[in-house]
């Protein structure tokens, strides 16, 4: 019996360092995804024809957005091709088509560009999006519904690098970080103005010591989820 439990906790503790490396491949194949991907763009919504140039196309629309010479345009393009996704076959628009850069610097100035002023090809507005990889996207999914929120009270966000996200509400800064772990009403955590390094403290912890201080945060977060 003594050696069936001495062998069941020797497979038991393999098993963990397994995952624990299989983990660590996943973060860095992760990671390696997130770099190239940082060279390319999405453009969605260009007009789509059976004799198109798309390369053509999407460099005049480049050349446009910069106010740059199609030669430099052309100099800062590396691939471009469209790609067909859910999203097209589901809304009956055009294909998306991804652009790779020669440099990072030139993807980044496609985004200010398009900040400052939004693409319209043919009428329609061009939407130009960033590029994550797969994993990232399907651990953003269970935030979307908070995203929608944000967008309709017109809060701005950002997504942390490795879960969740960041918002502002009057003047404080709120981090919602993870799926709840305390109980089935708790779908998700919340952390009010962490600092950046900082530990993260749990407000159902009474960690804001004045019991004023409790009942303002509150108050607060009854009103951000109202």
């Amino acid at each position: 019996m003594k050696q069936e439990i001495e062998t069941h906790d020797k497979i038991q503790r393999e098993v963990e360092r397994m995952d624990l490396r299989t983990s660590k491949l996943e973060d860095k194949q992760e990671w390696i995804e997130s770099k190239e991907l940082e060279y390319q763009l999405r453009f969605r919504n260009i007009w789509e024809d059976s004799k198109e140039d798309i390369r053509k196309t999407t460099i005049e629309i480049i050349s446009n957005m910069l106010q740059c010479p199609i030669e430099e345009a052309e100099d800062r393009t590396d691939r471009v091709y469209r790609i067909n996704t859910n999203y097209a076959k589901r809304n009956k628009t055009p294909r998306d088509v991804i652009v790779n850069f020669t440099k990072k610097i030139f993807r980044d100035e496609i985004l200010k560009a398009n900040n400052d002023q939004p693409v319209i090809f043919k009428g329609k507005k061009i939407a130009i999006l960033k590029e994550y990889p797969t994993e990232t996207l399907n651990r953003r999914r269970k935030y979307l519904f908070l995203v929608d929120e944000l967008k309709k009270h017109n809060l701005r966000f950002r997504w942390e690098r490795t879960e969740g996200l960041m918002t502002t509400y009057r003047g404080q800064k709120f981090w919602i970080t993870s799926e709840g772990k305390y109980s089935d009403h708790c779908p998700l955590e919340l952390t009010i103005n962490q600092k950046e390094n900082s530990w993260r403290w749990k407000l159902d912890g009474n960690l804001l010591k004045k019991k004023e201080d409790i009942e303002r945060n509150r108050k607060i977060l009854e009103e951000f989820f109202r």
